[in-house]
């Protein structure tokens, strides 16, 4: 028996899919190597140390760092 065949997408088609509709406008989904990925939920624990470390390095950055927390980051063509 031969394995279901999947496909790859770019950051360019999947951002087309939200523009159209193909992904609902409140979808916890992100792209990852070409294949769209389901998010978890955010536990109370991951927001209580997403909190701390956010409160951290805006602390110890002294200006050196941009922080960003949960915006969306394009790594490359498929990610």
């Amino acid at each position: 028996m031969m394995a279901p065949a999947t496909h790859r997408i770019s950051v360019k088609e999947y951002y087309r899919m939200a523009e159209t509709g193909a992904l609902a406008p409140d979808a916890r989904v992100e792209l990852l190597d070409g294949q769209i990925i389901d998010q978890s939920r955010i536990s109370p624990f991951h927001g209580g140390v997403s909190k701390f470390l956010i409160q951290f390095f805006f602390a110890v950055r002294q200006n050196r760092w941009i922080i960003s927390v949960r915006n969306p980051v394009r790594l490359d063509d498929l990610s």
